[in-house]
C-alpha cells in the first residue's frame, strides 16, 4: 500500500488485482501441501492396527512358509503392522497349544537346515542367535551330529576326493571350510596334514 503526503492512498486497480491473485493462491497452496503430506504417508506405509483375528491370521501365514521362533514372529509382525501385545500373546498361546508353533521344533529345523547345506556349528550358532533360540532346545540331538564327517562331505562335494597337492590348494580348501562355519579341529580332520613344504603345518592360514 502506497503512502503519500496525505496519508494512506487507496490502492490502484493494478494493485487490487495483484492482491486478489495472491490471496487466491492460498487455498490452492493449502490443498497442494495437504496432498503432498497424504502422499508421503502413503509412501511410508502407515501401519494400521490389527484386530486380534488379523494378528492370528498373519502369524499363521508366516508359519505356513517355514518354521519360525516366537521372537522371530514378533519382530516380523512389528515391522509390518501395529498390534496390541496382548493380542500377540493370545495368538501365540493358541498356536503353541495347537502345535502350530514351537521354538524347539524351530531349533531342530535350523539344525537340519545347517546340516543339509553342508555347514558347520558356527553357522548353526548364527542361525539360532538370529532367531533368539537357545542351543539347549536341541537337547541330545546336537551331540549326535558328526561335524567332522560333514566337513569332509562338504569338502569332497566342492573339490572332489583328491587331496590337495600344494600348500596353496590346502589353504584355499581350509578357507572354504572356515567360511562354512566349521571349527579348526573339524577342518584339520577333513584336510588332514598339509602337503610337505607348508610352513605353518597344522595351523590355520592367515
Amino acid at each position: 500500500m502506497l503512502v503519500g503526503t496525505s496519508g494512506f492512498e487507496p490502492p490502484t486497480p493494478t494493485m487490487s488485482r495483484w492482491c486478489s491473485n495472491q490471496l487466491s493462491y492460498v487455498p490452492r497452496l493449502l490443498i497442494i501441501i495437504a496432498a503432498a503430506e497424504a502422499e508421503g504417508r502413503m509412501q511410508q506405509g502407515e501401519k494400521q492396527p490389527l484386530t486380534p483375528q488379523a494378528v492370528r491370521d498373519r502369524l499363521l501365514k508366516m508359519l505356513q512358509r517355514r518354521e519360525h521362533s516366537a521372537a522371530e514372529l514378533r519382530d516380523k509382525l512389528a515391522r509390518r503392522a501395529r498390534f496390541d501385545p496382548d493380542d500377540f500373546d493370545t495368538a501365540m498361546a493358541y498356536l503353541q497349544e495347537a502345535g502350530l508353533q514351537s521354538d524347539a521344533r524351530c531349533a531342530e529345523w535350523c539344525l537340519h537346515r545347517v546340516c543339509t547345506r553342508g555347514s558347520g556349528p558356527l553357522k548353526l550358532q548364527r542361525e539360532l542367535s538370529v532367531r533368539r533360540l537357545d542351543e539347549a532346545l536341541l537337547g541330545g540331538q546336537l551331540h549326535e551330529v558328526d561335524w567332522n564327517a560333514l566337513a569332509l562331505r562338504a569338502l569332497q562335494r566342492r573339490f572332489g576326493e583328491q587331496r590337495p597337492d600344494s600348500a596353496r590348494v590346502w589353504q584355499r580348501q581350509y578357507r572354504f571350510l572356515a567360511g562354512r562355519g566349521f571349527l579348526p579341529e573339524q577342518i584339520q580332520s577333513a584336510l588332514r596334514e598339509p602337503p610337505e613344504g607348508e610352513a605353518d603345518a597344522g595351523h590355520s592360514p592367515d
